[in-house]
């Protein structure tokens, strides 16, 4: 079997976090890379320490000052894969720049740099759920006050 690598992008989330296990624990990878936040990784060590002697690879922990710079990493030359569970966690508790700049632009940001150490599968994951009782959509000033509208 040849070695296989995956990157991890939000493992200290609601989601990134069982993601991150889940990697931990999977004999398929034999690396497991997880990115994030100066921040996030007290998190994330803890994750780690929970899953313990169950961990089946070597596990490399990129440490980044801000996940929308990760193009710029040379640390990181080649991945399988790249799992994505980063979001906005409450998306109805935040303005349309913020939520887009994260869920759009950041998330493109990601795909360009996995395409870039030529990985050959990307996931998305994401808890997000539509209650269509309580959703509010933007009102027309918010949508015009965010650049292109």
């Amino acid at each position: 079997m040849s070695s296989e690598a995956v990157i991890v992008f939000g493992g200290s989330g609601a989601v990134g976090s069982e993601v991150l296990k889940s990697a931990l624990r999977d004999d398929f990878f034999d690396k497991v890379i997880v990115i994030g936040r100066q921040s996030s990784f007290k998190k994330i060590d803890n994750i780690i320490s929970s899953v313990g002697k169950e961990a089946k690879g070597e596990v490399i922990k990129v440490k980044v000052a801000r996940v929308e710079n990760i193009s710029t990493d040379t640390s990181i030359e080649r991945a399988d894969t790249c799992l994505i569970a980063l979001g906005v966690s409450a998306p109805h508790h935040d303005n349309l720049q913020n939520w887009h700049s994260v869920e759009v632009d950041l998330i493109h940001t990601i795909a360009k740099f996995c395409n870039k150490i030529q990985a050959r599968s990307i996931s998305l994951l994401s808890a997000v759920d539509v209650e269509y009782e309580s959703a509010v959509p933007f009102t027309e000033e918010e949508i015009t006050s965010y650049g292109d509208g």
